[in-house]
């Protein structure tokens, strides 16, 4: 998991310099991951994480950008959307 440390620098650099995560920004419901660790078996569990961030900056956050919504229970084979 990302330490705290990790996840205030993120925000302080990415978010604090006006840019925003489009996808989340359009999916704000939806709890997906692109990563599950297959050493302790997180996909069952459905926790993983977000590697890949669509960040944009605010200005261009509302723009209606193709950007499926995915889910782990969506897809039951062993490769993540990218």
């Amino acid at each position: 998991m990302m330490l705290q440390e990790e996840r205030d620098s993120f925000s302080k650099l990415l978010i604090g310099g006006g840019f925003t995560d489009a996808w989340r920004r359009q999916h704000p419901e939806v709890t997906g991951y692109t990563y599950w660790n297959y050493r302790f078996n997180t996909r069952t569990s459905n926790k993983g994480w977000r590697l890949d961030y669509f960040m944009v900056r605010q200005q261009f956050a509302d723009l209606h950008l193709l950007m499926p919504a995915y889910s782990s229970r969506a897809f039951l084979n062993t490769s993540c959307i990218t």
